[in-house]
């Protein structure tokens, strides 16, 4: 996994066949952001290499901090304007 203040870049070892790589990344997100896979989705790119992925939490500062924390880069967090 890869890392910037725009994208993550994970490599999966599932093949992108009926959906395998999806749910792995699904899974990989889901685990990194402390959610359940059910707060996961991804919004757009399903049959790309480039997908946008959203995470649904009441709390997007702690799960961005969980996030970065976990991928190790940095980010500022202003509670009135979010992350950024």
């Amino acid at each position: 996994m890869q890392a910037d203040s725009q994208r993550l870049v994970i490599a999966l070892r599932s093949p992108p066949e009926k959906g395998a790589a999806n749910d792995e990344l699904i899974a990989f997100v889901a685990q990194l952001a402390g959610m359940p896979r059910s707060a996961i989705k991804i919004m757009r790119g399903t049959a790309s290499r480039h997908k946008v992925v959203w995470i649904a939490t009441p709390d997007s500062i702690t799960t961005a901090r969980r996030v970065v924390q976990a991928v190790g880069v940095s980010i500022v967090v202003d509670p009135s304007k979010g992350v950024s």
